[in-house]
């Protein structure tokens, strides 16, 4: 269930977004995992968990991955189409940022412990 549909344009100044998606399109549902705060995105309204729609009228089911890549980095203006999340999408996007972030610590640590072992033995 989708909320309001809402519409920011990136300047030519804007150089970072300060979003991070759950994933690159082409895909059904591209959600944002995290907006970085104070950034460029959270000062638009930009929510954790809402749903990127559109990038330049170009719906994300079918935005190449490169096209993706070379909009994001070089095109300004940039228009983007979010919808608003439900309280429930936001629940789960939650859980999935504690699932990543204790799979990264879990990762760091095993990396830390394998240095260990090399490091002790050479």
């Amino acid at each position: 269930e989708l909320g309001n549909i809402y519409s920011i344009l990136a300047a030519q100044a804007v150089t970072k977004m300060g979003i991070r998606p759950n994933r690159e399109p082409p895909q059904e549902s591209v959600q944002i995992l995290s907006v970085t705060p104070k950034g460029w995105a959270e000062e638009q309204g930009v929510q954790i968990a809402d749903h990127l729609m559109m990038i330049n009228h170009k719906p994300v089911t079918t935005l190449p991955r490169d096209e993706y890549h070379r909009l994001m980095s070089s095109v300004r203006p940039l228009l983007f189409t979010f919808a608003r999340c439900s309280e429930a999408q936001k629940r789960e996007v939650a859980a999935t940022r504690m699932q990543l972030l204790y799979r990264m610590r879990k990762a760091r640590q095993a990396m830390k412990e394998k240095k260990a072992e090399r490091d002790a033995g050479g």
